[in-house]
């Protein structure tokens, strides 16, 4: 059964930074649905699936936080997308992400890039200062905005998938750009 509410996500992969979402969306009341490729202990609240597969099932919006590229795709193989909007907040390259995005929207589901520039005890925190920059499909952001500024503020940098990359990339910080983005954080 799928819960296609806007109150209801699937969080894959419970690393310090994907634990540290999901207690960030559970506080705020949605309904958490996680995932993690290895035996961890689950934050409080949530509902833990059996496979990556019945996790992605379980809700329309995906937030994917894993070690890699390599490692998204390798969960997400196999596994009917259809219908579903991908957020994927793991660290990759622009190219990545790119070629993410043709991934993901070739099976049948939405791409929206994340780039964290907080550390896991910023998410959820008031005033923290944490924020996510996005890139990718505007439809996915604009449907998801409330629950996309919940662990963070949001800055979507646009369609482009790999722009969200490209601006929390080492050589962006050291020229101002990332200190210099605007933010908005509503919740």
């Amino acid at each position: 059964m799928s819960d296609n509410s806007n109150e209801a996500l699937t969080v894959l992969g419970l690393g310090d930074m994907g634990s540290a979402l999901a207690r960030s969306w559970v506080a705020a009341g949605y309904t958490v649905t996680v995932w993690n490729r290895s035996a961890r202990q689950a934050p409080e609240g949530v509902a833990i699936a059996a496979t990556a597969a019945a996790a992605v099932a379980a809700n329309t919006l995906v937030v994917v936080c894993l070690l890699d590229d390599a490692s998204v795709r390798a969960t997400l193989d196999g596994i009917d997308l259809t219908g579903r909007d991908v957020v994927n907040l793991t660290t990759s390259t622009p190219a990545e992400a790119r070629s993410l995005s043709d991934w993901i929207t070739t099976r049948g589901g939405s791409f929206l890039d994340g780039g964290i520039m907080a550390v896991p005890s910023m998410i959820g925190a008031a005033d923290s200062g944490a924020y996510v920059f996005y890139s990718g499909s505007a439809r996915l952001h604009k449907t998801h905005a409330d629950a996309l500024a919940v662990p963070a503020g949001v800055t979507y940098v646009g369609a482009d998938a790999g722009f969200a990359a490209l601006s929390t990339s080492p050589s962006s910080a050291r020229c101002g750009a990332c200190s210099q983005a605007p933010h908005t954080r509503s919740r």
